[in-house]
Formats: structure tokens, C-alpha cells, sequence
């Protein structure tokens, strides 16, 4: 593959509103190709930056079946949604977090619907809770383990069907959809098959609604 071809591809990518309108066949190809070069200032002839456009449009046409699979996975799939959660971020000092932990798993009642979510980084571990278990949760931090709270946070959560198997790719389209509307993921966690995006409780009501009428085509 010519590092055009790759130009072209990584550029698409990374402008999925774009691939979109291409899609949908209400992109002038030379237009877009001029649209490129300017915005990646390339060195490389327009002929070229056509043709990868041209390839790269059909390699996904080509790709009838598996995007049929991938249609029916969603349609089968459910779609929930979580407010009024925050998150609690600490440093990632294992001593601290061996007990830190058990403590903080001994106030979440799964029961009773109680949210919990651990995510680790390289520096941090971040504990996503009910606001409801603010203070709760807090008095068990250590001060000087805690760097920061996040508040108004929502989450977006897929169980994918699984009587259709596993399927790679199956998470970019979501979240390529979710970036065209312009919503902010925070966080993702995916374990198959479940997805969970961590989103501005704010965007909630609208992430909700764009993916019931990508996953079902309900309006």
C-alpha cells in the first residue's frame, strides 16, 4: 500500500462525517482530493490523492456482507443509559489500593442497582460511582491519594447480541456515529459483550436517541 493510499485512509478515518457524505454519494471526488491536500499539505499529485479516495470507497462498498452481520448484531442489541454518576480519581499506588478497594465494594450494593466502575492507567485509577455515594465513597480516599472528582457524568451503555458471535470492527461505527453528532466520549469500557461510553450527562438524552436510530432506525 503507497503512502498515499495510507494518507488518504488515516485522513478518512479520522473524518467519518466525511466518509459519510462520500457514502451517500454527494461528495465531488476532486473536490474532496483538493480539500485534502490543503488540509494535510502533501507533497503528492491530485491523481493520486483520487485514487486512494476511489479505493478506499470501495473497499467498503465491497464489504456488503459484513456490514449485513454487523446490521444485525445491532438490531438485536439493547441500548440503556446512566445519569447522575461521578468519578473518583486516585493515584495508582497498589499498597493504598489493596485495601482502598475491598472498602469502597463493601458500599456498592449491585442489588440495588448501584454503579460501579473501575478503569486503570498508567498513573491513576478512576472509580465511577452514583453521586449518590459522594461522600460516602470519599471518606474512604486517603487525601493525599485522591487527584480530582468528575461530576455530571453519564453513561451510554450496548449489550451487542451475542447469537450472532463476535465480529471485529463492530465498536467503530458506534463510536464514529456518536463523534458525527458531536458527542464527547470520556471513557470507553468493553468487555464483549458489553460497551460502556462514558459521556457528559448533559449529552445523555441526545447520545440515546442517535443510537436508537442508528442501532434500529427509530426516529
Amino acid at each position: 500500500m503507497t503512502n498515499i493510499t495510507l494518507l488518504v485512509r488515516d485522513f478518512l478515518n479520522k473524518n467519518p462525517y466525511i466518509v459519510r457524505s462520500l457514502n451517500d454519494g454527494i461528495i465531488n471526488v476532486r473536490a474532496l482530493s483538493l480539500y485534502i491536500l490543503r488540509k494535510t499539505k502533501q507533497d503528492a499529485s491530485l491523481d493520486a490523492i483520487m485514487t486512494g479516495i476511489r479505493r478506499y470507497h470501495k473497499e467498503i462498498a465491497n464489504d456488503k456482507e459484513k456490514k449485513k452481520h454487523i446490521s444485525e448484531i445491532f438490531r438485536d442489541s439493547r441500548i440503556s443509559t446512566k445519569s447522575r454518576l461521578m468519578i473518583i480519581e486516585v493515584k495508582r499506588h497498589f499498597n493504598v489500593l489493596r485495601n482502598l478497594i475491598p472498602s469502597i465494594l463493601d458500599h456498592i450494593h449491585v442489588s440495588r442497582g448501584d454503579v460501579l466502575r473501575i478503569v486503570q492507567a498508567r498513573e491513576s485509577v478512576m472509580f465511577l460511582i452514583d453521586h449518590s455515594k459522594k461522600e460516602e465513597i470519599l471518606k474512604l480516599v486517603p487525601k493525599d491519594e485522591l487527584i480530582r472528582t468528575s461530576e455530571n457524568i453519564g453513561e451510554l451503555n450496548i449489550h451487542f447480541s451475542e447469537k450472532h458471535g463476535d465480529m471485529p470492527g463492530i465498536l467503530s461505527p458506534v463510536i464514529n456515529e456518536l463523534s458525527i453528532n458531536d458527542i464527547s466520549i470520556m471513557q470507553t469500557l468493553s468487555g464483549w459483550p458489553e460497551l460502556a461510553l462514558i459521556i457528559d450527562e448533559g449529552d445523555i438524552s441526545r447520545s440515546h436517541e442517535v443510537m436508537l436510530r442508528f442501532f434500529y432506525g427509530k426516529k
